[in-house]
């Protein structure tokens, strides 16, 4: 978000708490998701000042801990009285604010399903007029550092790469440029299939990520095309990167020419481990059958 932020004079600050322990385990793509909802709709609705985000943690029982976070603007604020709305589908807090700012609030109402199927809880508090603080927070027990390592051994084995996104969601094409930048990955976006055809030729990418089901032209078309054009272009590896998680929904993926599958929610250390391994695979391997 801190394009976002600069592109509207905003500042954006991180504050972690020190006692932070260096491994939870938990559902981290479903915890980005949360977050980046929060922090979006925080910049969204702030046209001065700023957005801070704060992480911190608690003990809990049970060996787990509370990790709190929040989210704090400067923005156009809310009440008490209109808190427990803002979570309901398609409220906000003023209808004024859907036609100047856009938006529905439906993703107010997925967050709070998600955090609650984690255990855990999230509300918001503030001043009409004067800003608004949005928090969340999840019991998780302690990690033993294996599966962080796991998981930075896998991003170390990428390296750099350029990666092409397809898919018709501004949030997704968000979030995935987020993750895999702080992979040291570039990363390009399209909104469909026809213009991830258009993409790979005209430009030289290393791996391609995506949807399914997308305006003008699916995945499923796309990365036939992209097949058909034959050369190093035509065995580019392809993942699909979609929602369609059933054995026969990810058989076509593959039948249609694609090399693999990830799901959403995502995954960040599966994403992390199958980018390595295509990034790393030799030309055998990215031969398509």
């Amino acid at each position: 978000m801190e394009g976002q932020c600069r592109a509207k004079g905003l500042y954006l600050k991180l504050e972690t708490d020190p006692d932070l322990p260096p491994g939870l385990i938990g559902d981290s793509g479903r915890l980005r998701q949360v977050l980046l909802n929060l922090l979006s709709n925080a910049v969204k609705f702030t046209t001065e000042g700023g957005v801070t985000v704060t992480a911190s943690c608690e003990p809990g029982t049970d060996g787990r801990v509370w990790l709190s976070l929040s989210v704090k603007d400067t923005g156009v604020g809310v009440s008490d009285a209109q808190v427990e709305q803002l979570f309901d589908r398609f409220t906000q807090a003023d209808a004024s604010t859907t036609r100047t700012f856009g938006g529905t609030g439906l993703g107010l109402a997925i967050s709070r399903q998600l955090v609650e199927m984690m255990g855990g809880e999230i509300s918001a508090f503030g001043t009409p007029g004067e800003g608004s603080t949005f928090w969340f927070q999840v019991p998780l027990p302690m990690a033993d550092g294996a599966e962080d390592q796991a998981e930075g051994e896998a991003v170390r084995a990428i390296g750099a790469a350029r990666i092409l996104m397809a898919d018709d969601a501004p949030a997704n094409r968000e979030l995935v440029s987020v993750l895999l930048g702080g992979m040291g990955l570039t990363v390009d976006t399209v909104e469909n299939g026809a213009e991830a055809v258009e993409a790979v030729r005209q430009d030289a990418y290393d791996l391609v990520l995506m949807d399914v089901h997308m305006p003008v032209m699916d995945g499923l078309d796309a990365t036939r095309a992209i097949r058909g054009l034959g050369g190093g272009i035509g065995r580019i590896p392809i993942i699909a990167l979609t929602a369609n998680v059933g054995r026969e929904q990810v058989q076509t993926c593959l039948e249609a020419g694609m090399n693999g599958h990830l799901a959403k929610p995502i995954d960040v250390n599966q994403m992390a481990r199958t980018l390595s391994d295509w990034l790393n695979a030799d030309e055998a391997r990215l031969a398509v059958g």
